[in-house]
């Protein structure tokens, strides 16, 4: 977009002798003008609003949509010259046009590009001020007739001025929209007003005319605009620009309104702007087609000469060029995918002209040009990839562009070997765009994504007998599917990397080339020059730089911070090679601290050697003593020859000497020179008793220690022990050779007499691979742990005094190994040491002798006072202090009591005094179990420690054994628990009986609202049996029921059989006596839907007894409470009870009543009675007829009259009665009838049910039949009656 007529007038605001006093004066009331600052805020905004030249990525949320790149111009600017009017009129930049750049056989200019994004603009809008007549006012007082006359004239000289001015703008936007039109480019007029025209009545005639005249669109091509403020103007630009960003896209935008500026004819300029960018490269592509696949056009033969001209350009090229237009055009519409498959035609078209060297010539001009534009093509397909979220097609083009490209463009091997032209410097450049692309994508909207590993998912539950597995899984398991790397788009600093590595290799080249040519004294080539000219080492820094800052950012884990500390070594070697040694030294001393922190060897060898030249070039040689004795320790590098090391260090020590007195090595942190090791022979021992220890100091293979002169070794130990200093003593001149296996004994050191350092002499050289074995014994006389905690060996070269400290659990190659003990010198002999951790002995005090004996008599019973006798006696030849402990492991319930002490879980600190050699104390402890029977575990704790020390007296809480001189014993005692008398109980249930006379309470009836009344719903009867099943005889002191009265509120004791038998205890019980209880129940409600189906149990049975001992001792009374069952009263339907005496007298009436009652919940029952008479019996009563209907709840009562006839057990008249409400019942052949149902008669004096609803049958015994048919049911016969002579 072009933006036109906002020239600011010259600042001269400042005191110049150039400037005269009329142009100051001017100046500062043009500063203060209003249009003038409107003019200068809209420089600002547009320039802020616009997309920056050079500006890449776009892609930014916050914005509606990529901006137009707004230009400010020039009212007068003047477009580029247009092609020629013909029909062989040809562009200036076309191939076929002579004086063009790209005649004969070119293919893009770099000019076409910036003619569209610079030199010719899809629209144009022009700030124009439209003219404000000034107004005049009368010199002096006139009358109100003259004043009218006055005004009259003067707006008659406003309209022609106005006509006038206004027929001059309309001539100037003419002339400009000439132009535009040409061109087909949308002119858009902004008039700047003051606010109060644009209250004028006449604004819209003016505007309508400067129209017309000026030949304006009619839609949205004039606008007017007041002074705003800065605020009103970011929101009319935002609205305003939403467009493209170098045509590369296009939003649609709604209309928006604001009061700053007035709209004409109701357009939209937001849609008006839009439409027309759009319209004007939709022109551009069709106009284009005329050229593109064949088209109407067909390019001139070539003409041959001697000269052979260059050929014109050939189909593939008019193919590229096309493709690369539309593409272009494409993407200033904001059409991306379009653009995308355009650009990949022209990129696979120009693969295709690289394949062939007719068409493109190696190492010609127009060869150099397709490398660049397939370059530029391929970044363009990446980022619109990108833009698309599409990070793995946008990474594999990349690929393919490098792999294609870099064997088709990439020229001979002579161009590869000079570097300019080869395949490093492309690699380098690509790499880098990519990586710069990647870099301003991820700080706009653009986010990597995280490459993890795939692991198969698990199923949380195996499969079931039922499902078959998986065909997969029964082959083989599931692997983890892999990712590979170059086919994943890595951050920015993974590409930086990649360039800098190409930079490396094209460093390589130019060098090896370089070389080549100075020693054959050829003429050089112009891009070996070029190369020269060339600081590739810069490139490379600055490349691996950005890697460095942009892994260190992108470091989520472990591994890659070691990445990040790989391109920080890798940017030391540049400083390195570049010969800035000071820089190289400070990575390296970064990177080293890492890599010996995470013990990386291999990586730290290179690192090593180089930082030694570094140190040498610069002259520290601290640095140089320090770094030879580390590379010593890793054995002879690659680059140093066989006693280099040794040889340079050697010359450091006898020529120079340090900047301190002292010099100071310390080898915890860095890879120790001698591989050391500490063993002790017994990994515990007793105070004052010798521990053996052995210390191996073994030298490396590779390299020799001669040049080291080992003045003394000084070991320290752990705690308060005092050094061992081993001074070294020359060898008698028959050995001048140290031998590879020395032993040097250190005696015995004890702490009791020690009172200075232990003083040893001995020969402190080693040969290549040789050891020396120290070999004493330690003696201490106080607890403690025995280590080497560290030993230093003192070096004394020159004007060096070395001062080495060495870790002994760290061994050279940092892996734990296993420990050896020297057993013979000759031959060696080395045995190994099994335990853990053999570099220490721990030194304790001797162990106390005492007998501890738990006597108990087992099994123990629940809710009794169980004895527990713990005896300890002191076997030892002193006295002893004795404290005992006792832990109960967690049990419901369970109480411990010693002495007064009392606890559910610890009994700490009982006290058992002082003990003499050969005495025994012994205290009970008494455990008290309740809850459920099993085994419970008692762990006792007794503590000892001699008569007299410091912790005697502290008997309340026992020291541990590792701090003091104090023993500790533990038992784990397992008593089994059961119950002295198992009960087991039976309920059965009777129905309730209600006589005529007392029937139940009914809802009109107010007694049923007294809190007192109840209706009995049935009887519970609990038959108890109590076993004494344990070993011992048990005495029951007591025998008794407690009802729950509180609790329990829908039961009532009756009776019990316990009921005046307390004469019968205290009752001696035996193993296996049992004893009989039974209790009756009624069981009561208000109603029976509200009767729970569980109850709780209706009371608990209380025994008092006590255990009976072998002697006939009784022990301690016991209280058990034993609940009785869960009551669980079976459901009722429809039946009917039979109310009879027991017996009758012959020919004497008697009555009988017949209660039917209904007890569904919600059913009605509708009942029919029939009676079948029995010969033994006269019956009066109804014998055959319909019931009235029972609703839920509710019961009816019949009577009869019975007069024997016979005597004996005789059999009462059937009553059936059959409920009419149908019930389907299943035939033999399978169909479903409907059936009256029947209703149950019930003996009262007979019914007794489980909880299962099953009736209870009395049995009774036959004298005189088989053994098999002893028993009998009563009720076999049906009902019957026992009747009596009169």
């Amino acid at each position: 977009m072009f933006i036109a007529g906002l020239d600011v007038p010259p600042n001269n605001t400042q005191s110049d002798t150039d400037t005269s006093e009329d142009d100051r004066i001017l100046g500062k009331r043009l500063q203060g003008d209003p249009f003038v600052l409107l003019t200068k805020r809209l420089r600002e905004v547009l320039q802020e609003k616009s997309i920056k030249k050079g500006t890449v990525w776009v892609g930014d949320p916050d914005r509606a949509g990529p901006g137009f790149r707004m230009l400010l111009v020039d009212k007068n600017v003047r477009f580029p010259p247009q092609k020629a009017v013909g029909q062989d009129a040809h562009s200036p930049l076309s191939p076929l046009t002579q004086t063009s750049p790209l005649h004969p056989d070119g293919l893009i200019a770099p000019i076409w590009v910036r003619k569209h994004t610079e030199l010719l603009p899809s629209v144009f809008v022009l700030f124009l001020r439209l003219y404000e007549y000034p107004g005049r006012l009368p010199s002096g007082p006139i009358s109100p007739l003259h004043q009218q006359v006055f005004n009259e004239k003067d707006e008659e000289r406003r309209r022609e001025e106005e006509r006038r001015r206004d027929s001059e703008l309309s001539a100037e936007i003419a002339a400009r929209k000439r132009g535009c039109s040409e061109r087909g480019v949308k002119l858009t007029v902004v008039l700047m007003a003051s606010r109060k025209m644009l209250d004028d009545p006449n604004l819209d005639t003016r505007l309508t005319y400067i129209r017309r005249q000026s030949g304006l669109d009619s839609r949205a091509a004039l606008f007017v605009l007041s002074p705003v403020s800065t605020a009103e103007l970011q929101e009319f630009v935002k609205r305003w620009s939403i467009l493209s960003h170098c045509r590369s896209q296009a939003y649609s935008i709604a209309t928006l309104r604001c009061s700053a500026f007035k709209f004409v004819n109701n357009s939209s300029l937001q849609l008006a702007l839009h439409d027309a960018a759009l319209e004007y490269y939709l022109t551009h592509s069709k106009r284009g087609t005329a050229y593109g696949h064949g088209g109407s056009f067909a390019p001139p033969s070539a003409v041959f000469s001697p000269r052979a001209p260059p050929q014109p350009l050939r189909p593939q090229g008019w193919i590229v060029r096309y493709e690369y237009k539309m593409a272009c055009f494409a993407e200033f519409r904001g059409e991306e995918e379009v653009a995308r498959k355009h650009f990949q035609t022209s990129w696979e078209t120009l693969l295709d002209m690289f394949g062939s060297t007719a068409i493109l010539p190696p190492r010609t001009k127009r060869w150099a040009e397709a490398k660049v534009l397939a370059d530029c093509i391929s970044v363009k397909i990446v980022k619109l990839y990108l833009y698309r979220a599409e990070h793995s097609r946008a990474i594999a083009h990349f690929n393919s562009h490098l792999t294609r490209f870099g064997t088709s463009a990439g020229g001979g091997a002579l161009a590869r070997r000079l570097g300019s032209s080869g395949a490093g410097l492309l690699d380098e450049l690509r790499y880098r765009i990519l990586a710069e692309l990647l870099d301003m994508a991820t700080l706009s909207t653009l986010t990597i994504p995280q490459s993890l590993p795939n692991f198969p998912i698990r199923p949380s539950t195996p499969p079931t007998p039922h499902q078959t597995p998986p065909q997969h899984s029964l082959i083989e398991p599931i692997r983890p599917a892999g990712v590979n790397p170059s086919s994943v788009l890595q951050h920015p600093g993974f590409y930086y990397y990649a360039a800098a590595l190409c930079t490396q290799r094209r460093l390589e080249q130019f060098t090896a080339a370089d070389q080549e040519f100075s020693l054959a004294a050829a003429n050089v080539p112009i891009n070996l020059t070029n190369e020269r000219k060339v600081d590739h080492r810069v490139i490379i820094l600055e490349l691996y730089t950005k890697a460095y800052e942009l892994f260190k950012k992108y470091s989520f884990g472990q591994g890659q911070s070691r990445l990040t500390f790989y391109v920080a070594c890798r940017i030391a070697q540049t400083y390195h090679d570049s010969g800035k040694f000071d820089m190289a030294i400070r990575f390296f001393e970064r990177i080293a601290k890492a890599y010996r922190k995470e013990r990386w060897g291999t990586m730290l060898k290179p690192i090593l050697s180089m930082w030694y030249t570094c140190a040498r070039q610069i002259g520290d040689v601290e640095s140089i003593v320090k770094l030879l004795i580390e590379m010593m320790g890793y054995g002879l590098p690659d680059e140093f020859e066989d006693g280099q090391l040794e040889e340079d260090l050697a010359a450091v020590l006898h020529s120079t000497s340090p900047s301190t007195t002292s010099f100071k090595i310390d080898f915890s942190d860095i890879h120790p020179l001698l591989h050391s090791s500490v063993v002790f022979w017994y990994s515990e021992i007793s105070i004052s008793q010798p521990a053996p220890f052995q210390l191996h100091l073994k030298a490396p293979n590779s390299v020799s220690l001669a040049v080291l002169s080992f003045v003394s070794i000084r070991l320290e130990f752990l705690h308060d022990q005092l050094p061992i200093i081993i001074h070294h003593r020359p060898p008698p001149e028959e050995a001048a050779q140290p031998q590879s296996l020395q032993l040097v004994n250190l005696g015995s050191i004890s702490s009791q007499t020690q009172e200075a350092p232990h003083e040893v002499f001995a020969d402190l050289r080693w040969p290549r691979g040789g050891t020396l074995v120290f070999m004493g014994t330690l003696v201490s006389d106080s607890p403690t742990t025995l280590s080497v905690s560290k030993f230093v060996m003192d070096v004394v070269e020159g004007h060096w005094a070395i001062e080495m400290t060495f870790d002994p659990s760290i061994s050279r190659d940092f892996k734990p190994s296993q420990a050896h003990w020297l057993s013979h010198l000759d031959p060696p002999t080395f045995l190994p040491m099994q335990r853990d951790n053999p570099s220490a002995t721990a030194v304790r005090h001797r162990p106390h002798l005492v007998d501890v004996l738990l006597s108990h008599p087992t099994p123990a019973y629940l809710d009794e006072e169980y004895p527990i006798t713990i005896s300890v006696t002191n076997v030892d030849d002193h006295d002893l202090i004795v404290v005992v402990d006792v832990l109960l492991h967690p049990a419901e319930g369970d109480t411990g009591i010693i002495c007064t002490e009392r606890s559910t879980s610890m009994i700490k600190g009982v006290a058992y005094g002082s003990l003499d050699p050969g005495e025994t104390v012994s205290k009970t402890l008494v455990l008290h179990s309740t809850g459920a029977s099993g085994d419970r575990t008692i762990d006792v704790s007794v503590q000892c420690e001699p008569s007299g020390t410091s912790t005697s007296s502290e008997v309340s809480s026992p020291v541990s054994p590792r701090t003091a001189d104090t023993t500790e014993t533990l038992h784990t005692l397992v008593i089994p628990t059961q119950l002295a008398l198992q009960v087991d109980s039976l309920a059965s249930y009777r129905r309730a009986l209600q006589s005529s006379a007392d029937p139940p309470l009914a809802l009109t009836d107010l007694k049923s609202y007294d809190p007192s009344a109840f209706n009995v719903h049935a009887e519970a009867i609990i038959r108890s049996t109590i076993v004494n099943q344990g070993p011992w005889d048990v005495a029951i002191e007591k025998f008794s029921l407690l009802p729950q009265t509180v609790e329990n509120t829908k039961t009532k004791l009756l009776s019990c059989s316990l009921a005046g038998e307390e004469e019968c205890f205290p009752l001696h019980c035996s193993v296996g006596d049992k004893y009989s209880v039974v209790s009756r129940f009624i069981i009561f409600s208000e109603d029976e839907v509200e009767l729970p189906e569980v109850l709780p149990p209706p009371g608990k049975y209380q025994i008092s007894w006590s255990r009976l001992g072998s002697s006939g001792l009784r022990g301690a009374i016991a209280v058990t409470r034993i609940s009785l069952p869960y009551l669980s009263v079976p459901r009722d339907n429809v039946d009917a009870l039979l109310e009879l005496p027991a017996d009758g007298v012959l020919h004497v009436p008697m009555t009988i009543t017949v209660t039917i009652r209904n007890r569904h919940p919600w059913r009605t029952a509708d009942l029919y009675l029939q009676v079948e008479p029995s010969d033994h019996f006269v019956l009066s009563g109804l014998r055959s007829g319909s019931l009235p209907v029972l609703l839920a709840g509710s019961e009816e009562h019949l009577g009869f009259n019975l007069i024997p006839v016979s005597c004996g057990t005789v059999r009462l008249p059937t009553f059936k009665f059959l409920d009419r409400r149908k019930e389907k019942q299943e035939q033999k052949s399978g169909e479903e009838n409907e059936v009256d149902k029947k209703v149950p008669v019930i003996d009262a004096r007979l019914q007794e049910r489980n909880e299962e609803g099953e009736e209870v049958r009395l049995m009774v015994c036959l004298p005189g039949e088989g053994e098999s048919n002893r028993l009998r049911r009563v009720d076999a016969d049906g009902l019957t009656m026992f009747i009596t002579p009169s």
